[in-house]
């Protein structure tokens, strides 16, 4: 029989008082969501069904499946991959940032969706810790890709619109001006740096942008049979809803398309501004 030891580290629990621990004993940051869309699931799920949308991804993903890279380790489900290139699609941005490249499946359904849209879209500027190309150190090496994400961009004819960078969030922050219409946080999923991403990201959001993210398990709960919560993503972003009275969090919860494991569940969420704060906020 299992000690009670070994049952709490496999359901998370000690993992999750922990960073609840560390995450509030951590400095204040400014939380301001004046330029954050004020959005609901409704309105999220009526995004995912433009027709447009609909019809690139189709597209998209033929050309992605001709690489053949549909069973990335490391990779978001497609069912997720999916609804990144439709969010975007439907949303139209024209600056992109993502935090957390790892492989780049993620970034690659992003550019090809803002490769559909055409002149209406810039760039994707993609960031991580870690040189993602880098030929023994890549993430790319442990997810069975047989080549770099740049190499993947060229093969999908996108590499004109992402910028890979190797910075950490908190720096590339501290460095950038520039402003985005729609922000994927994807990066560590520790509770403090998640916290941080947050409030980078909002501080870098352009009048009515958009802030998705990705492993956001509510109450830090597990999502699916026989795997473990990630904590982090929730608690972070729990700590700034509880510092900032115009900042909510949407969970996504299910798609209108399979996702893994033969269902429709989600770990993607949006934040949303001040109309709709439903999601109920817990103390740590």
């Amino acid at each position: 029989m299992r000690s009670m030891t070994d049952w709490l580290k496999a359901n998370g629990t000690i993992n999750t008082g922990l960073q609840a621990a560390h995450l509030w004993v951590l400095p204040k940051r400014d939380i301001d969501a004046h330029n954050l869309r004020a959005i609901s699931r409704l309105d999220v799920m009526a995004l995912l069904s433009d027709p447009a949308a609909n019809e690139a991804y189709e597209a998209a993903a033929v050309r992605f499946a001709a690489l053949g890279l549909d069973h990335l380790k490391d990779a978001a489900n497609p069912g997720d991959l999916r609804a990144l290139f439709q969010l975007v699609h439907a949303l139209r941005p024209r600056c992109v940032l993502e935090i957390g490249t790892c492989n780049g499946a993620s970034t690659a359904f992003i550019a090809m969706a803002m490769r559909d849209l055409g002149a209406e879209s810039r760039c994707i500027t993609s960031i991580d810790i870690v040189d993602v190309d880098d030929p023994e150190r890549g993430p790319w090496k442990r997810s069975g890709m047989p080549y770099p994400p740049s190499e993947m961009f060229e093969r999908l004819g996108v590499e004109d619109l992402v910028r890979l960078e190797d910075f950490g969030s908190e720096a590339f922050f501290r460095s950038t001006g520039e402003r985005f219409d729609f922000i994927f946080i994807d990066g560590s999923h520790r509770a403090g740096d998640v916290y941080a991403d947050v409030a980078g990201a909002l501080a870098a959001l352009r009048a009515n942008g958009v802030i998705a993210l990705h492993d956001f398990y509510p109450d830090a709960r597990p999502l699916w049979p026989g795997e473990p919560s990630i904590p982090g993503v929730y608690l972070g972003v729990i700590r700034a809803i509880e510092e900032c009275r115009d900042l909510g969090v949407v969970p996504l919860k299910a798609l209108p398309w399979p996702t893994k494991h033969g269902g429709s569940t989600t770990s993607l969420a949006v934040l949303t501004g001040r109309r709709y704060r439903h999601w109920p906020v817990a103390s740590f």
